[in-house]
């Protein structure tokens, strides 16, 4: 099951007939004569579909819409495993990269990848059951999309066999993740199981122990580099975010207050606002259902850096006009304009984890802004991405990201608590990542020296956990650049504890 022919025939020098007589062939078992298959397959199909989608069809409903599900099918596998779409030209002619088919200079690789992919779409049905013999399909394919394709070949295929004779690592590495009891090797004329033991396979294609931990030290890079680049930005300043479409932690914060709600209302005040990209945000979003941000939101910010002070009015007024103050530095200025009392939410977004501990207790008490421009029955909303992909140095102890146990911590939250909506959560994607909480006023006041030092002690020792469990994974991009975010957690928060 791997073609070994790479000069595909183009359909337009043949006639009809004989493309139809090609489609119909290309559903038997196998890919032999596949170059002279696929691409009659594809335009045969295709025109079938032209057909079929035609106001003034003559198909029969059911066979038409047989057409139609086998055409979005085949379109879908193209993008799948080719990364493009199918087209058709004005000629008829079907086309890939914007081009017919047999003129758009496909690689050897695409060209073995395209009659994977019609082999796949024509022989789906009597797949099942079947011994696949496969013999190198690393030749021509790059590695990540022969990997796509047999993913895709075996939820096809799921009682099937599959014999790889092989000699690439990659394509090693995903078939030891799928069923590591599953390869074998030949050694001195022998042939034996692999086991658990990959390093033997790696050792008969790599050779000694040296060329081993070349391959080991240059998988390793990615990890490294994040890691490493992940400690460097910690060591910089916070960029302050402009307006961004579409920002999944906008729509988290409108879910949060209600603000879709047909007879809602809201004071909100943005606390480190920076360009005020929050309102620009939950205005997008009104005005998808044409509704003015004026009849929803009284909105207010706040911010002690003046850099972005011009922005953030610009931004304002756009929306609300020039009507009153709604751009504030300083607790002073807010009481000048406002009253006590007068904010049904107050919203930090990635914002609590740039202002150093040591202040949490002074914005908290109930002199703060925060406590005295709430209402009584207003909320705290700390919207935070838990797993920053930028290192930043924030304040003197870097950063520190709070998730739900610490959270509750500081606050002595209590079940009854929660049981009573005076602590609510939302993981807005269902993986710990774009967390948000509401906190009730009634508990701002339980934050003191002690649950400070609890909760960031807890937020040690989570850091600590999650560095030996990163540590113990193979490394990637991904766990080098979280091995950073918790390796900064862990010094941060062992620095202020030093302190205290």
């Amino acid at each position: 099951f791997v073609p070994k022919n790479l000069q595909l025939i183009d359909p337009r020098g043949i006639v009809k007939a004989q493309n139809i007589a090609q489609f119909n062939h290309a559903k038997k078992p196998g890919l032999d004569g596949f170059q002279g298959i696929c691409l009659s397959y594809i335009q045969t199909l295709q025109d079938q579909n032209w057909e079929a989608t035609h106001p003034q069809s003559n198909f029969p409903e059911d066979e038409r819409q047989k057409i139609i599900d086998e055409y979005v099918a085949l379109e879908e596998l193209i993008n799948t495993l080719f990364k493009t779409t199918l087209g058709r030209s004005k000629d008829g002619s079907a086309t890939l990269f914007s081009k017919p088919i047999a003129e758009s200079n496909l690689s050897d690789g695409q060209k073995v990848l395209i009659q994977f992919i019609v082999a796949l779409h024509a022989q789906k049905g009597s797949l099942n059951n079947t011994i696949f013999l496969m013999d190198e399909p690393e030749n021509h394919l790059h590695p990540s999309a022969l990997i796509d394709f047999l993913d895709t070949l075996s939820k096809a295929a799921t009682n099937s066999q599959f014999w790889i004779a092989t000699h690439s690592i990659p394509l090693l590495s995903y078939i030891a993740a799928k069923e590591p009891m599953s390869i074998w090797y030949v050694e001195d004329g022998k042939v034996s199981n692999a086991g658990r033991h990959p390093e033997k396979v790696l050792s008969g294609l790599l050779g000694n122990d040296e060329q081993i931990s070349y391959l080991h030290s240059f998988t390793s890079l990615p990890a490294q580099y994040a890691a490493i680049n992940y400690a460097v930005e910690s060591l910089i300043l916070p960029n302050v975010i402009g307006d961004t479409s579409a920002d999944p932690q906008v729509a988290q914060i409108s879910n949060m207050i209600g603000m879709e709600s047909s007879d809602s209302y809201i004071s909100i005040l943005d606390y480190g606002a920076g360009k005020s990209r929050l309102i620009s945000g939950l205005s997008e979003l009104l005005e998808e259902n044409e509704i003015n941000i004026q009849d929803k939101i009284n909105y207010f910010a706040f911010d002690t850096y003046t850099d972005d002070l011009e922005v953030r009015e610009k931004t304002i007024q756009a929306l609300y006009g020039k009507d009153k103050p709604r751009a504030y530095s300083t607790r002073e200025d807010f009481f000048t304009s406002n009253n006590d009392e007068s904010i049904d939410v107050v919203v930090m977004c990635n914002v609590l984890h740039e202002i150093p501990p040591n202040e949490w207790l002074t914005i908290l008490n109930p002199d703060s802004l925060i406590f005295r421009s709430l209402k009584d029955t207003g909320y705290l909303l700390v919207v935070e991405d838990q797993r920053i992909p930028t290192g930043e140095k924030a304040h003197q102890f870097g950063f520190m990201v709070l998730d739900t146990p610490h959270l509750k911590t500081l606050f002595s939250v209590s079940g009854e608590d929660i049981d009573k909506e005076l602590f609510v959560i939302s993981d807005h994607r269902n993986d710990g990542r774009l967390k948000a909480h509401l906190i009730s006023k009634e508990l701002l006041s339980r934050v003191n020296a002690d649950t400070r030092k609890k909760a960031i002690t807890e937020l040690r020792a989570t850091a600590r956990d999650k560095i030996n469990e990163l540590r113990s994974q193979a490394p990637n991009y991904m766990t080098g650049q979280m091995h950073g975010f918790w390796t900064q957690q862990f010094a941060n928060t062992s620095l202020f504890l030093e302190q205290i």
